[in-house]
């Protein structure tokens, strides 16, 4: 069995509330079973409601971990703890690129307030 990660790049949720860009789920042991969960998953027409919406929202959903030799309370464990970016690399790398246009390498940090206006 091996639980997988998928992220979309279009999340769901509402304005001020939760949102959710991750799905983790669960699949018989192989690559080929991986594979076919996926695109299940992408075409919109799979068992969960949350990759269903995931599309329907516009979003593509892209396989970014997995755990190999994982059982089904392996999957339970890690959908408990939340906060499921923690895995993903795509999210990694936007933060890293947000703080890097915040806080240039090399360069000197500079404030510059903005003027109020009425």
């Amino acid at each position: 069995m091996t639980v997988y990660l998928l992220h979309s790049d279009q999340p769901v949720g509402t304005p001020g509330g939760h949102i959710a860009r991750h799905y983790v789920g669960w699949t018989p042991e192989g690559e080929d079973a991986l594979l076919r969960r996926i695109q299940s998953h992408q075409s919109g027409h799979g068992d969960a409601a949350l990759p269903r919406a995931l599309v329907e929202n516009g979003g593509e959903l892209e396989l970014v971990y997995w755990w190999p030799n994982a059982d089904k309370k392996d999957e339970r464990r890690i959908k408990n703890q939340g906060h499921h970016d923690r895995f993903c690399w795509k999210c990694h790398l936007a933060e890293s690129y947000r703080l890097r246009l915040q806080f240039p390498i090399g360069g000197t940090l500079q404030w510059k307030p903005q003027p109020n206006t009425p």
